[in-house]
């Protein structure tokens, strides 16, 4: 159409569309409003001094923003938080996109993501230990929260006033739901069935904090099942759903779910964690799906990186392979990286051998002192991830470098700097590494006999590939090439 002379106004021209003084008026006034809270944004978000005033602002900047535009800022506001490790006021955010847009998929996916959240051992764990240390801050943020908690579930309840529960109703219907007695032998003490590692004080908060938690998670699944059934049918929902279940002693329920979506027409997650959930009532044949022991050694090793204690000559062992494609055939042929794990009443072992590879940067151990998160993606470096909870979504990951350095993350949250010991070795041929990792930052109670986790290890050699013990090799596992780690 370029060079054509059509003039404004003529027939051959749409009439230009006149929009009212006030529609464009109250436009700009949004645009305005989301311009400056996008820039105190920048600005406060780092801070964590300031980051939580910017929730006193949303009423003014939300006050006239169509629900769409609304629903999508409280998202990226939530998503900013998170990344900048703040997930209490992520929490806050997302409840606030709950009451706001309960409707809108943004709203809907909030109330997904707090399943996840209020399901998990881990953040409960993290919750208390930093209350424990930051009491006067964080209770009133706790308060905060549980606010606008109730806020949002009597918003809620007003929009399902007229609809039925689904599944699980009577489950549901139980703000804090009672453990019943187990009649099969069956039960799950939370945060582990050992000996306690902290304050036996400390472990009944936990516990009283967990169970609450726990139920805020069914009755949210319950609110997202009456607005979005499909959604609340994801193994994303009902698996940290069913490892709720079974937490508060509701293991028909829990079972109910695994056994709704056995067989081949199921996703691998599906299948993967139903034949696990099965496997851990009986024990009566082999295990069809990755497993290990982790047995319990009386010598702790003294952490040199040498690897000769004798902990190591009985520990669990985890082959890592599958390089992937990028890998030679002498890379493919050398010797395979192997990993270990081990533990006693205070600590959780983990070491490893691994084989220098061809075409591999030669780094070795650096004398320097040590800080969080130094772990380099650019070097060799193995990952060790834990699911206490068995609800795959939220875990622990730990990883070491070929230097020494490491890294360690929750909820994504790269904050998350829990004490830990790391001695590491090299020669020519290897680079060999042992950790000891107190069971006081995973959970208020070691595991005892015969309790289960879900473990991932993964090898990541730059320029080369991946190795992983179980498939998929992935940079960072997926919940369902997670394996099995038995206690002994």
């Amino acid at each position: 159409m370029g060079g054509l002379g059509i003039t404004a106004g003529s027939a051959a021209r749409r009439p230009p569309r006149v929009l009212p003084e006030d529609d464009v008026l109250a436009a700009n006034e949004r645009a305005r409003l989301q311009r400056n809270f996008a820039a105190i944004s920048e600005r406060a978000l780092p801070d964590p001094g300031r980051s939580g005033q910017l929730l006193a602002e949303l009423p003014n900047v939300l006050r006239d923003m169509p629900d769409a535009e609304g629903a999508a800022s409280l998202a990226r506001l939530a998503q900013d938080y998170a990344s900048q490790g703040q997930w209490e006021l992520a929490e806050l955010t997302l409840l606030e996109l709950v009451r706001r847009y309960p409707t809108q998929p943004e709203g809907l996916a909030a109330m997904q993501q707090l399943v996840q959240w209020w399901s998990s051992s881990e953040l409960a764990w993290r919750r208390l230990r930093r209350s424990a240390t930051k009491q006067v801050r964080l209770t009133s943020q706790v308060d905060s929260t549980r606010q606008a908690l109730d806020q949002a579930f009597e918003m809620l309840n007003r929009q399902s006033a007229e609809k039925n529960f689904t599944a699980f109703g009577a489950v549901f219907e139980q703000d804090e739901p009672e453990v019943p007695q187990p009649t099969t032998g069956r039960v799950e003490t939370a945060g582990g069935s050992g000996l306690a590692v902290v304050d036996a004080g400390i472990v009944r908060d936990f516990q009283g904090q967990l169970r609450y938690w726990n139920s805020q998670g069914a009755r949210m699944a319950r609110e997202l099942t009456l607005r979005a059934p499909d959604l609340a049918g994801q193994p994303q929902v009902q698996l940290p759903l069913a490892a709720l279940f079974r937490r508060q002693g509701f293991f028909t329920q829990a079972d109910e779910i695994y056994s709704r979506h056995e067989g081949e027409g199921h996703p691998l997650l599906w299948r993967r964690a139903t034949a696990a959930e099965q496997w851990i009532a009986t024990t009566v044949a082999p295990p069809d799906f990755p497993a290990m022991v982790c047995y319990s050694t009386g010598e702790p090793p003294v952490l040199d990186g040498v690897l000769t204690d004798r902990c190591w000559q009985k520990a669990g062992q985890l082959s890592l392979s599958s390089l992937g494609t990028r890998a030679t055939s002498d890379q493919e042929n050398a010797p395979r990286a192997m990993t270990f794990l081990s533990r006693d009443d205070e600590y959780l072992y983990w070491a490893g051998s691994l084989p220098r590879l061809p075409g591999a940067r030669g780094d070795r151990p650096g004398q320097k002192g040590r800080k969080h998160d130094l772990a380099s993606s650019d070097l060799d470096h193995v990952t060790l991830l834990l699911d206490v909870d068995r609800d795959y979504h939220t875990s622990y990951r730990f990883t070491v470098d070929q230097t020494g350095e490491t890294g360690d993350i929750c909820l994504g949250d790269v904050r998350w700097n829990p004490r830990w010991f790391v001695a590491i070795a090299a020669d020519e041929t290897h680079w060999r590494f042992e950790a000891a990792i107190p069971w006081r930052e995973l959970t208020p109670l070691a595991p005892g006999a015969f309790e289960h986790w879900l473990v991932g290890m993964v090898r990541i050699v730059p320029a080369v590939g991946a190795a992983s013990w179980t498939q998929p090799a992935l940079p960072v596992p997926r919940p369902e090439s997670l394996g099995l780690l038995r206690f002994e």
